[in-house]
């Protein structure tokens, strides 16, 4: 006797980190959504975190090794999260593989060039004048780094009066980034910032569509962030049919970080929504 019988596939849900972030930056989350029955992935792209480091970076090579590990650990239709450089390594993925997606969520950004440049190159600067030889723990690198910081904050306020670097919150979440070297003990950055500086071109150049993206799509949006203005969700409303726009409220940039449980659930949301 053949009984009939129905499958209930699991929602994969693959998590896309920022500039400077790591796969580690979404554990609670990624906790609290596999606790919610989805199968959840994080990944560190390349240059950041436990990936490897390469000369090279833009959004067609991370979208390319986004779709080889999707390929590698067969992944079928999963749902991309990315959070502003994650989203638009999601954006340029689903340009390239528009089939092999089901449902995209965005999470503050807009796929246009952004003009932070100077912004970002102080803080590569920072991270490159920190001496990080003879320190024994990470608590001694703490204050070098914010007086570096705040140094190149200092000049980069001469040329852009509105330009802070929000020292406070980036000094901790760029000590995240710190690990010791297994062979001679000594501290180093997860990050590979020779790198990310020479490319920080690529890393805001926009990304053009030439037909849109007939997905499922969430924009996640900080009411305090100004990465995506009216404009764009003109523009993104072109190029993804079904674009869902959500503001969360009291957020910036870090929408994740400034209110997790509000992220958490309209993600969910979106997730389970048929």
């Amino acid at each position: 006797m053949q009984l009939n019988y129905k499958s209930f596939p699991t929602t994969q849900l693959i998590l896309i980190h920022g500039l400077l972030g790591s796969a580690d930056n979404w554990r609670s989350l990624a906790t609290l959504w596999a606790k919610a029955g989805i199968q959840v992935y994080t990944i560190d792209q390349r240059n950041h975190g436990l990936s490897p480091h390469s000369d090279e970076h833009n959004y067609t090579l991370m979208a390319e090794d986004l779709h080889e590990f999707i390929q590698k650990h067969d992944i079928k239709n999963p749902i991309l999260l990315g959070h502003s450089m994650g989203a638009k390594t999601v954006m340029q993925y689903v340009k390239l593989y528009p089939a092999e997606v089901s449902k995209i969520i965005l999470a503050d950004m807009a796929p246009r060039a952004y003009g932070h440049k100077d912004k970002h190159l102080a803080t590569f600067n920072a991270l490159l004048s920190v001496g990080l030889k003879n320190i024994k723990t990470k608590s001694e690198i703490n204050i070098p780094l914010r007086i570096a910081l705040e140094k190149e904050e200092e000049e980069l306020l001469k040329k852009h009066p509105n330009f802070h670097l929000y020292i406070a919150n980036l000094t901790p979440f760029l000590m995240k980034g710190l690990y010791k070297l297994p062979d001679t003990e000594e501290f180093a950055w997860r990050f590979n910032i020779p790198a990310l500086k020479n490319h920080i071109d690529d890393i805001l150049s926009p990304i053009s569509f030439d037909h849109p993206i007939d997905k499922p799509t969430l924009l996640l949006k900080g009411e305090k962030s100004d990465y995506v203005t009216i404009e764009d969700e003109k523009d993104m409303r072109n190029i993804f049919p079904q674009l869902e726009i959500i503001t969360l409220e009291n957020t910036e940039h870090w929408l994740q970080a400034d209110d997790p449980e509000a992220f958490y659930q309209k993600v969910l949301y979106f997730c389970q929504k048929e």
